[in-house]
């Protein structure tokens, strides 16, 4: 027993090598940001993510683009009516330097049904030329990128928001705007 004692006591002590213990450590880095990465994912989703997609969801009063008024598939829309404002022919010179911008265009409103008589009373008598002057100062201002957007939704986003503003209440939903003719001179 003595000879297997002395034996076991003269036995080399190996280190352990040196690259094992910085595997460890990536492994357990890696596994934790993966860790982390998915609880940010799963809290992201949980507050912007979870919406059902047959919801229509109405910001800052403005109705969604893709129904059409009257769509039997979407009862909600079936309470806004269109409401023709004017025709405006308007000239822009700050939107091409040297050019001289003529634009004209028909001027719709979706409104409510419930606020349609009041609106067309203020829109009609009270604030007319507010209107007017409000829509005529957007397209004076806008930038070329502005007139020729295809859809004119930076146009018809401002008008929305400035008439509600002049009218002091939010009566209109969405502008639509017909007839858009842009000539350049």
């Amino acid at each position: 027993m003595a000879v297997a004692e002395d034996k076991a006591l003269d036995a080399p002590v190996t280190a352990p090598k040196a690259g094992s213990g910085f595997l460890l450590k990536l492994i357990m880095v890696s596994v934790l940001l993966l860790v982390f990465t998915g609880i940010n994912i799963g809290v992201l989703w949980y507050f912007f993510g979870g919406s059902k997609p047959t919801e229509v969801a109405v910001v800052d009063g403005a109705l969604p683009e893709s129904p059409a008024i009257g769509d039997p598939s979407n009862p909600g829309m079936n309470d806004f009516t269109e409401v023709e404002l004017d025709d405006y022919s308007v000239t822009n010179t700050t939107a091409a330097q040297g050019h001289t911008i003529h634009v004209s265009f028909k001027l719709i409103a979706i409104v409510s049904k419930s606020s349609q008589t009041q609106f067309e009373l203020v829109v009609r008598k009270e604030s007319k030329n507010r209107v007017k002057e409000a829509v005529e100062r957007i397209i004076r201002s806008a930038s070329m990128n502005d007139l020729k957007d295809s859809q004119l939704d930076f146009v018809k986003r401002r008008m929305r928001e400035d008439i509600n503003k002049n009218l002091g209440n939010s009566y209109i939903n969405k502008i639509v705007i017909i007839e858009f003719r842009l000539m350049e001179q």
